[in-house]
Parts: structure tokens; C-alpha cells; sequence
């Protein structure tokens, strides 16, 4: 969906993904560091775009204080 959402799902998509990493980042490395067929660089690239967006969207002009805290919450 990530590849292909756009307008208000894309932003959806965007605060999933995010919620998701900071509540499950040893499921996220493991998946992301495995051999599976579907992570690619694309497919790893797509997901940081979807977070970095919804960084972008949430965080308006403080958005390294809202990743250190998203990182602390990891």
C-alpha cells in the first residue's frame, strides 16, 4: 500500500508505520534485516519516507525534538 496510497491514506499509512516502529523496533530490524523477498532497498526506502513525512506533518519546525523522542519511545 505504501508504494501506491497517496492524499489522506498515505497519511495514514505514514502514522501507522511510525506507531509501529516506535512500539515494535526489534520485529522492524529483524524483518528488515532478513532475506525476505520483498525488502529491497525500495521497499526499506518507501517506509522511511512515510515516517520522515509524517515527522514532517506532525512536528512542523521541531522535528528533531519529535525524532529523539520517537527514538526514546523505540
Amino acid at each position: 500500500m505504501i508504494n501506491k496510497a497517496d492524499g489522506a491514506l498515505s497519511e495514514a499509512i505514514g502514522n501507522v508505520c511510525k506507531d509501529f516502529v516506535e512500539n515494535n523496533p526489534d520485529q522492524v530490524i529483524e524483518f528488515l534485516s532478513s532475506d525476505h523477498e520483498i525488502v529491497d532497498k525500495k521497499f526499506i526506502d518507501d517506509w522511511a519516507s512515510q515516517i520522515a513525512d509524517e515527522f514532517e506533518i506532525e512536528c512542523e519546525g521541531k522535528e528533531n525534538e519529535c525524532v529523539q523522542e520517537s527514538f526514546q519511545k523505540a
